[in-house]
């Protein structure tokens, strides 16, 4: 329980941490479908752009694949699961100097993504079959 009546005969109530924690809890308005669809977009240009501008990241991008929640009927959703299909970038296209490792990389994309919307939940992976069904293509990188 979160509180409880203190001792005594009056109506006063103690105040407990938990209940402090329910009351500055943060109330959300779930992600409406038109928005998600909005977020997808946004990360499709933002995969091309990553491709073309970070030549410091080792990685880059193959395919953006939404999954789970976004391929169902309700028209809100709790989270936006994306899953980033990467690989290495060709030597031509990587920056000579001040390169950042492959961890380094990993972690600047999934930062990067995730700052689109605190909805999104973004997900690394080497090949499509690791993405959990159902999943649909997004995007897919023109050297494909």
């Amino acid at each position: 329980m979160a509180c409880w009546p203190g001792p005594g005969p009056t109506s006063d109530f103690i105040v407990t941490p938990r209940l402090i924690e329910f009351a500055a809890a943060r109330v959300v308005e779930p992600l409406s479908r038109a928005k998600a669809k909005l977020l997808v977009s946004r990360a499709c240009e933002l995969a091309e752009r990553v491709n073309r501008e970070w030549g410091r990241n080792p990685l880059e991008i193959a395919t953006i694949v939404p999954y789970g929640s976004y391929l169902s009927r309700e028209h809100r959703m709790d989270e936006l699961p994306l899953a980033l299909v990467v690989r290495s970038r060709p030597e031509p296209r990587r920056a000579r100097w001040n390169r950042m490792s492959k961890s380094e990389g990993a972690r600047g994309l999934r930062a990067t993504f995730g700052e689109l919307s605190s909805f999104v939940r973004v997900r690394l992976v080497t090949a499509i079959d690791a993405v959990p069904r159902p999943f649909t293509v997004a995007w897919q990188s023109d050297d494909d």
